[in-house]
């Protein structure tokens, strides 16, 4: 979808287009405030006040969006487009971010991935090839309109599965209670977020449009190498989060084991592949993208590093350690922000690849560490190793 968005709109709209994405999921992120990963949880451990959550979770967005709302008038933006659909689009993302992880905790992954992600990206893609694509405006007017259908049909499906949960098994949170829960959640996910839009949102900083393009079609496509990762976490995640990490430690190591086993075989044979295939995926891509093979291979090693270390970031919240994963990502923000600011004004793309490497081996590898150290839990196969 995105190779026909560059080819229809041309790099310089594409970019824009990828730019305002880009800040549309870091500021989405800020809105949701946590709520989904704390949804993840509570959802995966039936029994908690999830009509309760749901209310407060929507309040929740709304403050978030109504200061943003302001913050937004106050910096007078000087863009037409970024004015008229930002904001409407951050609401999108916040509204299906939270059904989606709500129903991975009901253990509806395909369904959360669905909804999130590959829904939105088939029906905008099948609408581009039957109606077409006139301008950068169509586009987002269409994506809104496929987002907000998702989460209502989503909400519909959650409220279906939670029937048979009991709703009122404890005591009724409070709306301070749970922003004091979500907190270090939303504080993690922002960071990390940031990081993993950081390279677009910075080469729009320092360079034009036009590399904004190459760079994010280089960074989704380096995304099919983590796609494995990515799809069998969802699996994992809510089951990990029923256990006690204490008393239930070899069924967490086995999960893992297993699930990190088939992850690496799936990613191998697709280095494998890639090897054969590189110079048609340059030629695919096009002219644009031709000088710029190398940046995708540095962006793929940034994924491989990712699967590497397996869910180790998130493990973290789903054994409430919130604070110790709030604390390695404020680390892994400030590698990102150092090596982007002092690398992409000399090296352009290549310092934004690279700084994303460094900055998903920081995260990989001190919340692998933390989590032997305090556990003994290996997140990847060769910690421990006998």
């Amino acid at each position: 979808m995105n190779i026909q968005l560059v080819k229809l709109l041309g790099e310089e709209s594409s970019g824009l287009f990828f730019h305002f994405i880009s800040l549309v999921n870091v500021l989405g992120v800020v809105c949701v405030f946590g709520m989904n990963t704390l949804f993840l949880k509570r959802f995966s451990r039936k029994g908690d006040n999830f009509n309760k959550y749901i209310l407060i979770s929507l309040i929740i967005i709304t403050v978030n969006v109504s200061i943003l709302s302001v913050v937004f008038i106050a910096l007078k933006v000087d863009n037409d487009f970024y004015e008229k659909y930002l904001l409407i689009m951050v609401v999108c993302f916040s509204l299906v971010s939270l059904v989606s992880s709500a129903l991975q905790g009901a253990e509806r992954p395909l369904l959360s991935f669905f909804i999130f992600d590959g829904g939105v990206q088939l029906l905008l893609l099948i609408y581009i090839f039957i109606i077409g694509i006139g301008n950068v405006t169509e586009v987002a007017v269409t994506q809104i309109a496929i987002m907000l259908i998702f989460s209502i049909i989503g909400m519909g499906v959650l409220f279906f599965l939670i029937r048979g949960y009991n709703l009122n098994d404890r005591r009724k949170p409070k709306i301070i209670e749970v922003y004091k829960e979500a907190f270090p959640i939303f504080i993690t996910q922002s960071l990390n977020q940031f990081i993993v839009q950081s390279g677009v949102l910075f080469v729009g900083f320092y360079l034009a449009f036009k590399e904004v393009a190459v760079f994010a079609m280089l960074y989704k496509f380096s995304l099919l190498f983590s796609h494995a990762y990515v799809t069998l976490n969802r699996l994992v995640y809510p089951k990990i989060a029923k256990f006690n990490i204490f008393k239930d430690k070899a069924m967490v190591q086995k999960m893992l084991d297993n699930s990190n086993s088939i992850i690496y075989v799936i990613t191998f044979l697709k280095c494998v592949g890639f090897y054969f295939v590189y110079p048609y995926i340059i030629d695919f891509l096009g002219e644009g993208f031709s000088g710029y093979g190398y940046i995708m291979v540095i962006l793929i090693i940034a994924q491989l590093t990712k699967v590497f270390f397996g869910p180790s970031t998130v493990l973290l919240q789903m054994i409430d350690k919130d604070l110790v994963a709030r604390n390695i990502s404020f680390i892994s923000f400030a590698i990102c922000v150092l090596l982007n600011v002092t690398l992409i004004p000399n090296f352009g793309l290549v310092g934004a690849a690279v700084s994303v490497v460094f900055s998903f081996l920081a995260s990989g590898l001190l919340s692998s560490i933390f989590i032997y150290k305090y556990y003994k839990i290996k997140t990847f196969k060769f910690i421990g190793t006998k």
